[in-house]
C-alpha cells in the first residue's frame, strides 16, 4: 500500500454521495475523493493527486491545485482523536488487567483483547496520519 501520484487534467467529475465523497477521472483513471477533497476539484483544471491505490480504486488522500498553487489534504482531526480513544481503551484496559480485578479468566482474556485492541488501533491511524502526511509533502 504505498503511494502514487497522478498529475493531469480533471474530466468527469461525478455528482457527490450521500457520504459527501466524490470522484474523478484524470488521465483516464478514475479517482475516488474524500469529502474534504471533493469541493476543490473543477473539470479542466491541472491537478496532482497523491493517494493509495487498493482494489483498482485510487483514493486521494492529498491534492494539489497547480494553477493556483494550493494544496488539499484530508483533514486529519477525526484520526487524531481516535488514535487518542484507542490508547485510552488500551490504558484503561490495561490497568484493570493487571490490577486483576476478576476473578474469572474470561472477564481477565477480554479485558486483555480490548486493551491489545486499543493498542493496534492507534497503531493503525497513526499509519494512516502518517500515510496523509507523507501525501501532502509528495504533492508540495
Amino acid at each position: 500500500m504505498g503511494l502514487e501520484i497522478e498529475r493531469g487534467n480533471v474530466q468527469d467529475i461525478a455528482p457527490l454521495e450521500k457520504s459527501g465523497a466524490g470522484s474523478c477521472r484524470i488521465n483516464d483513471r478514475h479517482i475516488k475523493l474524500h469529502r474534504d477533497l471533493a469541493d476543490t476539484v473543477k473539470t479542466g483544471g491541472d491537478f496532482m493527486v497523491a493517494g493509495t491505490s487498493r482494489k483498482g480504486v485510487f483514493r486521494a488522500l492529498a491534492l494539489k491545485d497547480i494553477a493556483r498553487d494550493k494544496v488539499s489534504s484530508i483533514d486529519s482531526t477525526n484520526y487524531i482523536l481516535l488514535m487518542g480513544l484507542g490508547f485510552i481503551i488500551f490504558i484503561v484496559f490495561g490497568v484493570f488487567d493487571m490490577q486483576d480485578t476478576s476473578e474469572n479468566t474470561n472477564i481477565v482474556g477480554l479485558e486483555e483483547g480490548i486493551s491489545f485492541a486499543g493498542l493496534l488501533m492507534s497503531v493503525f491511524i497513526i499509519r494512516h496520519i502518517l500515510l496523509i502526511s507523507r501525501a501532502v509533502s509528495r504533492v508540495s
